[in-house]
Parts: C-alpha cells; sequence; structure tokens
C-alpha cells in the first residue's frame, strides 16, 4: 500500500458515459441496494457524504428511497462529465428543506472543508482512485460520531493482474479496508454484502479500459492484451463480484 498522502486522480476525465452503458453496473448497484435495504438501514440518516459520488445514479436512489429524512448531502467529485450528470440527478431528488454541497475537486482537496459531523461516508467503486486507503480513513474520522457509517464497494478480485501490464492500476482488496478499520475502530460493526455483475468484452475499447483499469494510460495494444488474457464464459461475458462493507462506527 502506498505511504504517499492520499490522492485522487483529480485531472482524470474519462468518458465514464460510454462505460456505464457498456457495462450496465449501475442497474446491478441499484438491485442490490433494494434487495439490502435493512442491511443498508439508512431511514435515519440527516446528513451523507459520498465521495466519488460519479455520476449520482447509486447516491440518488439512496435518497429517493431509503433517506427520507435526509437534510444535507456533500458530494466530492473531480470529473467534469459526471458532475453535468450528478447535480440535476441530486437535486431532482431532494427531500424538501435539505441542503446539498458539491465539491468539484479530489477528496485531497476538499476532506478538511467539509464540517461534520455526517452519519453515512459514501464510497462506491472509488477506493481504486485512492493511493492510501488508511490515510483517508484517518483523516475521515473526525467527521464521524458514534453510530455513523463507512460503506465502500470494489471489485472482488483483481481483474487485471492477469494481464500483466504493469502500467495498469491494480489494487488490494476488501480485506485491506477491513484491517484499517478495524485498527482505527476496534468496536465497529461489519456486514458484508456480495453480488454479481458482468460486461461484454467485445465493448471494450481504449476509453472503456481507462475506466475499468483506472488510468488513462491505456493504448490500443492493452485493449488486444486485456481481451486475449481474460477469461470469459460461453457467451463472451467477463463476469465478477463486487463486495460492500456496511461498518459502523
Amino acid at each position: 500500500m502506498a505511504s504517499d498522502p492520499t490522492k485522487v486522480f483529480s485531472n482524470y476525465n474519462a468518458p465514464w458515459t460510454a462505460y456505464r452503458e457498456i457495462t450496465g453496473q449501475g442497474q446491478y448497484y441499484l438491485r442490490c441496494f433494494e434487495k439490502h435495504a435493512a442491511d443498508l438501514d439508512l431511514r435515519d440518516t440527516l446528513t451523507c457524504l459520498s465521495i466519488g459520488a460519479g455520476c449520482g445514479e447509486s447516491d440518488a436512489f439512496l435518497i429517493s428511497q431509503q433517506m427520507p429524512r435526509l437534510q444535507r448531502y456533500i458530494a466530492v467529485e473531480p470529473d467534469k462529465s459526471n458532475v453535468k450528470d450528478l447535480v440535476p440527478r441530486i437535486l431532482e431528488v431532494m427531500p424538501k428543506g435539505a441542503n446539498a454541497e458539491l465539491y468539484y475537486s479530489s477528496i485531497d482537496d476538499a476532506i478538511d472543508h467539509i464540517q461534520g459531523p455526517v452519519d453515512v461516508v459514501l464510497l462506491f467503486e472509488v477506493i481504486y482512485y485512492i493511493l492510501d486507503y488508511s490515510d483517508l480513513f484517518k483523516r475521515l474520522k473526525r467527521l464521524l460520531k458514534t453510530g455513523s457509517k463507512i460503506i465502500v464497494s470494489m471489485c472482488q478480485d483483481d481483474l487485471y493482474k492477469p494481464v500483466g501490464i504493469q502500467h495498469l492500476k491494480t489494487w488490494s482488496g476488501m480485506a485491506d479496508v477491513q484491517v484499517i478499520m478495524r485498527d482505527l475502530y476496534p468496536c465497529q460493526k461489519l456486514k458484508e454484502i456480495t453480488f454479481d455483475s458482468e460486461y461484454h468484452m467485445s465493448k471494450v475499447n481504449v476509453s472503456s479500459l481507462q475506466v475499468i483499469a483506472c488510468t488513462t494510460n491505456v493504448d490500443e495494444d492493452d485493449v488486444t492484451t486485456f481481451k486475449r488474457v481474460v477469461k470469459t464464459n460461453e457467451n463472451g461475458m467477463l463476469e465478477y463480484k463486487i463486495d460492500i462493507d456496511i461498518i459502523t462506527v
């Protein structure tokens, strides 16, 4: 794990809309949220901080369906194309009288300006961009109170390790996050959720692989290698699992 200060690729502006169309991953998330509403238990959430809020699809669903008492929503998102989708989507579902705050920046730049306490922190598919998990969670600690939740999602396995391309970003599993959180919060409560996801390999190109591999340093040779090495099912689908940890501190 890197020892550098926590950073996000704040200059990273890949075509997320195209990626979402390729994977359809958003729908898998929404079905998971609906199925596991009792495990998420967000009904009493007053303040929600979303780090790497993306286009806001997941957040908007949770706000509209599972956060009826929300008073304050805070989003940190460095990607221009995502922000254009995020703002109207969130404003449409915010409860009457609630406030929304947007930090168009990396979490490294934004975190010290955010005021607590925060009931829920959402980290959906963003851990891959964080160079130092430990530093991030330590800096979040001042925003949390007893009973606050951190909800983290990430791909269960490193899909790109078999490709053997050194410059593609790799990551450790959820186990590293759990170790860090146990050290910070010895009395935490943990719930774990796993769901299946997939996408068709024929749709993978340079733009989508930039998002999939969490780096802009991708070329056609990488795409060719990725398609050749990664295993798919008989229908050409790459199947993988996504873990969601719900950590109550």
